[in-house]
């Protein structure tokens, strides 16, 4: 009878591979070898014929080196699985904590941006060109209640409902005065009352987000305002402006419901 009608050709094609590596040779052709002459020396140590000795002395010492062999391997694949083992959870640890740290983040901003603690000012003037052009925004948060001289601050002045980003250039007691970088010093009176946030610096320079704020500022011009390109983007940010918070909540809710499963 054929072998491949005996054994599936399946199996055939996996020995077929096996014998082929070295590992093959290793754990099963050299343990094997090494129990038949182990076996056969011993039944010739017990028919005490001398002649064999020399052989049984061999085969003992194959046998314990495949002993050693085998121990060593097990000791190696007990090595990689704790190694396997605390890699997984190390890695299991940082992204927890990833994500945790996300969470914690988003949160925060979340919360800093609905109560109005950090937002984006919009220049509309040339008065802090050039480092701030009409169109800019910058970035504002309305926590820090310190002014100091140099500080962009933006303010509503008294008896006015706009909203101006300019230099600190003097604080009192009783006033804090200002002053365009490309203009004349401002002829108001501040108090920390008409101040409505501070410019976050980065390197003593404000964070200016270049442009953005053109898609913010009226349109005075029928022309551009038949504008596709402007029309799309104005469209999203008011889609983002809507219902950015809300997404940004359901966002962080699926986040911490996927983390409780874990």
């Amino acid at each position: 009878m054929v072998l491949d009608q005996i054994i599936p050709e399946s199996i055939i094609s996996i020995l077929k591979d096996l014998t082929e590596t070295r590992a093959f040779y290793l754990t099963m052709v050299y343990p094997a070898a090494t129990s038949i002459i182990a076996g056969i020396t011993f039944y010739l140590l017990i028919t005490r014929q001398k002649f064999t000795y020399p052989e049984a002395a061999k085969a003992i010492k194959l046998l314990t080196k495949t002993w050693e062999y085998l121990k060593r391997r097990q000791n190696e694949a007990k090595i990689r699985y704790i190694s396997k083992s605390m890699e997984k959870k190390r890695i299991l640890r940082n992204t927890v904590f990833f994500e945790m740290g996300s969470l914690v983040l988003s949160g925060t901003l979340i919360i800093l941006i609905l109560t109005k603690t950090l937002f984006l000012a919009m220049v509309t003037t040339q008065s802090m060109a050039p480092l701030i052009m009409p169109g800019d925004l910058i970035v504002t948060e309305a926590l820090t209640k310190n002014i100091t001289v140099g500080d962009v601050i933006v303010f509503i002045p008294p008896d006015n409902d706009m909203m101006y980003v300019h230099r600190v250039t003097s604080v009192s007691e009783n006033e804090i005065r200002t002053k365009g970088d490309n203009a004349l010093p401002d002829t108001w009176r501040l108090t920390k009352d008409n101040i409505k946030g501070k410019a976050i610096s980065l390197n003593q320079k404000p964070i200016v987000i270049k442009g953005l704020g053109y898609y913010f500022m009226p349109i005075d011009n029928p022309i551009r305002a038949q504008d596709p390109t402007l029309k799309a983007i104005r469209g999203n940010i008011q889609t983002m402006q809507t219902y950015g918070p809300l997404i940004s909540i359901m966002i962080i809710l699926f986040v911490l419901l996927t983390m409780i499963k874990k």
